[in-house]
């Protein structure tokens, strides 16, 4: 029997709940992930607090614990995950700031779903390798 290599699992949080399903929708029926999906930043904490999770999709500003704090406390859980913020515009500084604290992306809404899949897969096949 051929080991398979676990479904990565991801972390969706939005406090739109049509964006969040659309996201959480595509990131299991399409590329196969097994997806948590949360509206706000506290409800994120708590799930990276007990879960290992490989991707993490939140909003870059929103209330209370944003997408800027999530990035921090997920990179000290796990310094290999993928994080992809999103914001309806964006500011060079924002991005600037968002790259420089770790982020693998920023993308805009609405959003490419054909760009954030090219990213995912190689981002995913990134810490594969560097987990063998």
């Amino acid at each position: 029997m051929v080991d398979r290599p676990q479904s990565p699992r991801a972390l969706v949080v939005d406090k739109d709940d049509d964006q969040r399903r659309e996201m959480s929708a595509f990131l299991t029926d399409r590329l196969g992930f097994e997806t948590t999906a949360v509206a706000d930043g506290e409800a994120a904490f708590n799930v990276l607090d007990h879960e290992p999770v490989d991707v993490l999709l939140a909003e870059l500003r929103s209330q209370r614990i944003d997408g800027m704090r999530l990035l921090e406390i997920a990179r000290a859980r796990n310094p290999e995950i993928c994080v992809i913020l999103t914001a309806p515009t964006l500011d060079l500084a924002s991005v600037t700031e968002a790259m420089r604290e770790g982020a693998y992306d920023v993308h805009t809404r609405p959003i490419h779903y054909e760009r954030l899949q090219a990213i995912l897969e190689r981002a995913v096949s990134h810490q594969r390798l560097v987990n063998e």
